[in-house]
């Protein structure tokens, strides 16, 4: 998935329009991290969270998440993506099994 913005259209004066397409390569997962964070009001967090929900890559982890965070007792989103590292290529699914560790039991 690639995200480059186009030219503004000829009725828009401010607003851009982007085009994003999609593939499937790793190697470019982390381009397109870079690439969709210019956009504005698109973080890492968000990018994280659309490929691992909506593209289903396995190795997507939002690493800033508040609760991922809380599942791994720390404040730092670069702590929590360094002990992430251990968890690859299935990292998506670790965040899943942080996030469902905070549930309460009934």
């Amino acid at each position: 998935m690639t995200l480059q913005c186009t030219d503004r259209a000829p009725h828009q004066k401010v607003q851009q329009r982007y085009r994003i397409t999609y593939t499937s390569s790793t190697e470019k997962h982390t381009e397109t991290n870079v690439q969709e964070t210019a956009v504005p009001g698109i973080g890492d967090w968000t990018v994280q969270y659309f490929a691992m929900r909506v593209f289903g890559w396995p190795d997507a982890f939002p690493y800033s998440d508040l609760g991922i965070l809380k599942a791994l007792k720390t404040n730092n989103p670069r702590q929590a993506l360094a002990a992430a590292e251990s968890w690859r290529p299935w990292r998506a699914y670790a965040a899943m099994h942080l996030w469902k560790s905070l549930e309460k039991k009934l």
